[in-house]
Formats: structure tokens, sequence, C-alpha cells
């Protein structure tokens, strides 16, 4: 025997609910219930904004004329606006979406006008005793009818028939009011938008000194945050951020706190993504099941090599100012892989780069990671991956005198200090305030800015190189 559903009146919520369907427990010839049997097809369009756009597909035996179709198990956070159903000779008038209750307050608000138990503790024998009650309302607190009065403060507990449970596996329900051109078998789609779903690129990237090779592998993570599964989709992702009108009272009633699930990985070939109005759409792979809470990992890029070049750059070693320092500043060198893609290569969705190089005993070890943006086939893409401890520089001043009233001019010396096995490829950025002439130096630099040069140095493994180079700054007048 199943056990009554008990509500205490001090665990009323407020909620919001959907409109509510058409009683279709009498439901004449022209209500048509469209099991989810029915469904042949189910495109799941993820984006990177928290949501996702659904397209299903189902086969309906469609009735000549107008009639009503109810159908099941949509996600708990479905966006009404959103929805829409359309197919061939169909004619959509009306929708009417009701979701089940999810908390106290929704059992409550289903009973409203029907029986109930009224149950409150005797104060000397310490037993409950139940009294019949009808529930007349719900706001701001419960309302009883009890024989010929109303209790508006019933010094108890409210205690609904089993019968009130909608489980929430159940979904969304929807009733759609439409018109047929035919009186046969159709195709049906049903579109709507969804919050609470999200996806990100993961790369794990193995890197190769030797070859100045990158091993790429790819993979997409979609995170299902709401309470619902996605059974056999098609799932797809976007690349870009599409401009969304936020409901925030659905959004509300969407939100739920990410659940346990365990860790999904499926192996794909490398997609081609379609350019799609300025958008990146990939299709990822087919027949995939999301459940609630799941975060699903799918490759979607083997491993792939792609040539690098390993720069170690720093950025204003020698300080330059018009009141500049005079002790020896130190700096490690950032390591920079350089990435380059082919036209033939495959695009590498915006994501996360984990980049680790092999050791002798076997063992990966991370050297970094960077977010990457969007890089279509033939674009370079700049792996930042953290600071050196054996490709430093270290700068002094080494001489200063005032060419004029707003003219002062600097020399520096900066040592390149490579302690590794292997020659580094250095980079010196330096800026400089206001109007700036380098009037000396030992090694060429480019004008890399209005405001910086930047000197290109190849230094040998165990080996320091010196560059100099003298600066004119002239303030304005």
């Amino acid at each position: 025997m199943r056990k009554p559903l008990i509500l205490s009146r001090c665990l009323i919520m407020t909620a919001v609910l959907g409109g509510m369907l058409p009683n279709v427990a009498h439901a004449d010839e022209s209500t048509l219930k469209v099991d989810e049997d029915a469904r042949e097809e189910s495109v799941l369009t993820v984006y990177s904004d928290n949501f996702a756009q659904v397209q299903d597909t189902y086969d309906v035996k469609f009735q000549r004329g107008e009639q009503t179709l109810v159908l099941k198990g949509f996600p708990l956070g479905i966006d009404p606006g959103s929805l829409n159903i359309d197919g061939k000779g169909l004619r959509l008038h009306s929708l009417s979406v009701q979701r089940p209750p999810l908390n106290e307050f929704d059992y409550l608000k289903s009973m409203v006008g029907k029986k109930v138990k009224a149950v409150y503790r005797h104060p000397k024998s310490g037993r409950d005793v139940e009294t019949d009650a009808v529930l007349v309302a719900v706001t701001p607190r419960p309302i009883l009818k009890i024989g010929d009065r109303l209790e508006v403060d019933y010094p108890g507990r409210v205690v609904l028939p089993a019968d009130a449970i909608t489980t929430v596996a159940d979904g969304v329900s929807i009733a759609a009011s439409v018109t047929s051109e035919y009186a046969k078998e159709e195709p049906m789609r049903v579109h709507y938008k969804v919050p609470g779903l999200n996806w990100q690129a993961n790369y794990r990237a193995v890197y190769n000194a030797e070859s100045d090779t990158l091993d790429v592998q790819g993979r997409v993570a979609v995170e299902n945050h709401t309470q619902s599964d996605f059974k056999d989709v098609n799932l797809r992702v976007v690349a870009g951020q599409v401009n969304q009108v936020h409901d925030m009272t659905a959004m509300a009633r969407s939100s739920v706190k990410m659940m346990a699930a365990p860790y999904a990985e499926m192996a794909d070939n490398a997609v081609v993504p379609v350019q799609e109005s300025g958008y990146l759409l990939y299709p990822v792979a087919s027949d995939v099941t999301i459940k609630a809470g799941e975060l699903k990992d799918i490759t979607i890029l083997e491993t792939t090599p792609f040539p690098v070049k390993a720069v170690y750059e720093v950025r204003n070693p020698a300080h330059v100012g018009y009141s500049p320092r005079t002790d020896v500043t130190k700096q490690g060198a950032t390591l920079r892989l350089d990435l380059s893609t082919k036209d033939d290569s495959p695009a590498l969705p915006s994501g996360v780069m984990r980049v680790m190089t092999p050791q002798k005993d076997g063992a990966d070890m991370l050297i970094g990671e960077v977010r990457i943006p969007h890089t279509q086939p033939g674009g370079d893409v700049q792996l930042n991956l953290g600071q050196s401890v054996d490709v430093m520089t270290s700068a002094k001043i080494t001489d200063h005198k005032r060419v004029s009233d707003v003219t002062t001019e600097y020399s520096y010396q900066v040592t390149l200090t490579n302690s590794s096995s292997r020659p580094a490829n250095m980079e010196v950025v330096q800026f400089f305030p206001g109007h700036w002439q380098i009037t000396a130096e030992n090694l060429s630099h480019a004008k890399d800015t209005a405001n910086t040069a930047k000197w290109t140095v190849a230094v040998p493994a165990k080996q320091d190189m010196i560059l100099n180079f003298t600066v004119q700054l002239t303030r304005q007048k």
C-alpha cells in the first residue's frame, strides 16, 4: 500500500506553474495521444551559452480536420515561448504546457478544491488526529474547509493522497490544437529551447621538442545541468555567441544543481564544421544519450600532429622609463608554442588545450594549459604555457645622460641566459614611453608596435648572450 504524501506548512515554497493541460481522461475522438515511441529522431544542438535547441521528429497518424495532440516527456526546463510544432499540411492553433509538481507548493496547488486530510497532534495524548478537509487555497498559506468552517491557520499538517504524486521522470506535457489537411501518417516536428546545457572543447597535446611537433587530441565535453535525460539524440555543438532574450522566470524554474554522474567517453572520427550564418556548427555524434547531471566527453579529433615553433619571450626586462631602476632585474622567459595549421587541417573549436611533454620514465608532465580561440584551417595559435627557470634575462642600466631639456639618453645591458640542453629562440620585447629612438645596439631590433621594440635572438644551449642598446627618450613639452 502506498503511503500518502505528507506536507508540512512550514515547508511550503513559492514556485510558478505553467498552464494546465486539458483533462484528457475524458478525451473524445479529436484527441490524439502521441507516445514517445513515435519519436523517430531527435537533434540536440548545444551552445556554449548554457542552452540547447531541440528538434524532435514524430511519425503521427493524423485525422483530417481539427484535433488536439497530447505529447509527454519534454524537459522540465523547456522554454514555452520557444515551443513550435510544424509539419506537412499541419496548422497550429494553440499550445498548452503543463509542468509536473516539483516541490511542496506545486503538489498543494494541484490539490486545490480536492479532498485532503488535516492532521494535528493532540496536546494531551500525543496522538495524531485526522480530519477530512477540502483544500481551498494555498497562498500565502493553506486554507482548509473542515465541516462548516474555514481554517486559515491550521495548527497541523496537510496530508495528500498518494495519487497526487506526479513523477519528475514524466517530464513536461504539451497539448497542441492543430488542423491537419490529411488523414494519414505524416512526420511532425517539435522545436524548443531548453536552458542548462553547455559544451567546451578540451585538448590533450603532447609536445615533441626533437621534431617541433604537437600531437593534439580533441574532445567535446557536453554538460547536462538539467533534470531531464536526452536519449538517442544526434548531438551537435555551435561555436559562436548567440544573442538571447532571457526569461528569468523560466530560468528560475529550470535551475538545478549539477548531480553526480559517470564520466563517459565515446570515440569518433574528426568532425568537419559547417559554416552557418556566421557560426560554426559541429556535428559531434549520433544516437547519444546524455543523462541528467551527466558530463559526456566525446572525441572529435583523433591524435593529429601540428608543426610548432618554441619561443621564449621576455617582456620589459630593462624597465625603461624617465626614472629608471638602477638595480639588476631578473626575469624568467615565458615558453610560447606557435602552432600553425594548414588549409586542409581540421578546425579547432574554442576550448582549453593542456600541453604535456613525455618523460624518460614514460610519464607525461604538464607544462602548461591555455584557452584557445576558434581556429579555422590555415590559422595560427599562440600557446603561452608558463615561465621558464632555465631560460631567463638579467638587465641593468650602464649609463645615462641628459641630451636636452626634454631628451635623456639611457644605455642598457641585457644578459640572455640559456641553461637548458637545447638552443632557445628568444624574443625580447621592450616597452618605451613617449617618443623614443634607439641610437645604438649590438643586435638589430624590429619595431613591434608604436611603443615597443623586439629583438629575436637564438641562444645556444648552456650559454649566455649579451644585448646592448642605447635609447633616447623625449618628453612632451
